[in-house]
């Protein structure tokens, strides 16, 4: 394995004479504000996405091949190929002190990320949906499926409930134990790790994160947390293989889409469901002219990271006890919503029975490139459609996609990130921790990240690394600490081959203070905006 050493450790380079030809440099400095790299634009060569293909009774269809499909943009006939999702690898396991991102809970299984948005969503609408959200769960361990489980507060920030790494039995035992806590049933002994699963889903049922708004007061809109929550969870997930469902749990939208152009147009206040008019509500567009104009770029970025990451979004209307029924301005944004990602509406008549079976739709998902996507289409929101040759078929795939994305001009995005709940998958690595030195009051701790060959650093198409790896560590009562360490050259053919053939590592040190940690690092990679990140616990005696 190539390995490329830096900052406090530079003296070990003349053991590499790699590192002399490649010019690879390795600095730490303080964590500043940045920003993300361009996203990828659809519109630019091949365009990438997910499709799955079912028959008239809902089953997978499971042996489509190019000359099955006809892709067309902007109705015009386009080349492209169709694969199967790659079959299942072999699981990494982790040694004795290390820790990593790749994806073994989601190998071969799918993914299905369900998110409560409490900003548009009154807890007395959506009480009664929490325990078949529960069932639901119990139905994933039963058949050893990964689910994921998220809040989203009425700030906009998310939590988890549920991890979709945490294993089947774990969660399997928290539920049991979480209906017993609920029903004031003796709930037995645990282990921690079940303990803990337990106490997030018993405050889940109970809705200690939820919108406490009376059903006569309005839901204030707010559109950039959800289309933040839809853009965080396809970076999260881009580096799971395969078709992702989010089911967006909401009981009003707060934008409406235009079906040609795609973009959000303006909503009018809602109560109820309902646009509002008299003394006590007055009548207005919730997005001004200005507004929209600030918004649209985000929009079209967001949905970009969507198509690109091959999420789908599963968006579920809930009423619970609202004296009215869901408005139709929010039907049609979560049908429109549905259909530009590829996936379809949850029935909130129905929702168990709704959700199951996505996981194993998704698992039999195809990856679906448009070879000359750019050429095709010349306008802002281009037309995408996929037909099969056979009779009584469905196709589920993006009925579109924005030509000229937006890059993430936001200098806190990756503040944002180290802070978020969630590990990034988009660039997998391990991290294990060295050698321990003390430093006046605080000591050095030597670490080294290790990309496997699948992280495709270098890029396949060149030879260059830029690279950044964030720092973050948080001692309960204190600031976090921050530091950043670059890599940045151009690798030799040889030096790339063997990084694409073996991976390679990266090390370095940082300096902390004595106490209990979570440290959390993340990878950028600056040339295709790809972020990875794990959160580990650190003890410095």
């Amino acid at each position: 394995m190539l390995l490329l050493a830096g900052g406090a450790m530079l003296r070990r380079i003349e053991r590499w004479p790699l590192m002399r030809c490649c010019g690879l440099v390795l600095a730490a400095v303080l964590l500043a504000a940045a920003c993300l790299a361009q996203s990828p634009n659809p519109g630019d060569g091949k365009l990438q996405f997910g499709a799955v293909i079912t028959d008239a009774n809902g089953a997978p269809i499971r042996d489509v091949t190019d000359k099955d499909l006809t892709i067309e943009i902007q109705k015009k006939p386009q080349p492209g190929q169709v694969q199967a999702i790659p079959a299942v690898t072999a699981i990494v396991e982790p040694a004795a002190g290390e820790f990593t991102n790749r994806n073994n809970a989601t190998t071969g299984r799918g993914l299905v990320i369900l998110v409560v948005d409490t900003i548009h969503t009154r807890w007395l609408d959506e009480r009664d949906l929490r325990p078949v959200i529960a069932k639901y769960l119990a139905a994933c361990a039963s058949s050893n499926l990964p689910v994921y489980l998220l809040v989203m507060d009425t700030h906009g920030t998310l939590h988890t409930v549920h991890d979709y790494t945490t294993s089947s039995a774990t969660l399997t035992a928290a539920l049991s134990r979480a209906d017993a806590m609920v029903h004031g049933r003796p709930p037995g002994n645990a282990t921690p790790e079940v303990s803990a699963e337990t106490a997030r889903l018993v405050d889940f049922l109970k809705g200690t994160i939820a919108n406490f708004a009376v059903a006569g007061a309005p839901l204030h809109a707010s559109p950039e947390p959800v289309l933040d929550m839809f853009r965080t969870l396809s970076a999260a997930t881009a580096g799971i293989s395969g078709r992702k469902a989010l089911v967006w749990i909401a009981n009003i939208t707060p934008f409406e889409v235009d079906e040609k152009t795609g973009l959000v147009v303006g909503t009018t206040t809602m109560v109820n469901g309902f646009g509002v008019v008299g003394s006590e509500y007055q009548n207005h567009q919730m997005l001004t002219p200005d507004e929209l104009k600030v918004l649209r770029p985000f929009w079209k970025a967001c949905l970009t990271a969507m198509v690109r990451s091959e999420v789908a979004l599963y968006p579920l209307a809930t009423r619970g006890q609202a004296d009215t029924p869901v408005d139709t301005q929010t039907l049609h944004a979560m049908h429109m919503l549905a259909v530009m990602t590829g996936g379809r509406e949850v029935s909130p008549m129905e929702p168990l029975a709704s959700l199951t079976g996505i996981s194993q739709q998704n698992l039999a998902a195809y990856d679906v490139v448009a070879s000359d996507a750019g050429k095709t289409c010349k306008s802002d929101w281009c037309d995408l459609k996929l037909t099969m040759s056979r009779p009584g078929v469905r196709v589920l795939a993006p009925s579109g996609f924005f030509r000229e994305a937006v890059s993430w001009q936001q200098a806190d995005v990756l503040s944002a990130v180290l802070s978020s709940p969630l590990d990034f998958t988009g660039v997998p690595f391990t991290l294990h921790w060295t050698t321990t030195e003390a430093a006046a009051q605080k000591k050095k701790l030597g670490f080294v990240v290790t990309f496997p060959p699948d992280a495709d650093l270098p890029p396949p198409t060149g030879h260059e690394l830029n690279l950044e790896i964030f720092v973050r560590a948080t001692k309960a009562g204190t600031d976090p600490q921050n530091a950043n360490f670059n890599a940045a050259g151009q690798l030799s053919p040889e030096q790339a081959q063997q990084a694409h053939q073996q991976g390679f590592a990266l090390n370095n040190v940082i300096e902390l203070a004595p106490g209990e940690y979570t440290v959390r690092f993340l990878v950028h990679d600056k040339l295709t905006g790809r972020l990875g990140s794990i959160a580990v616990p650190l003890k410095v005696s």
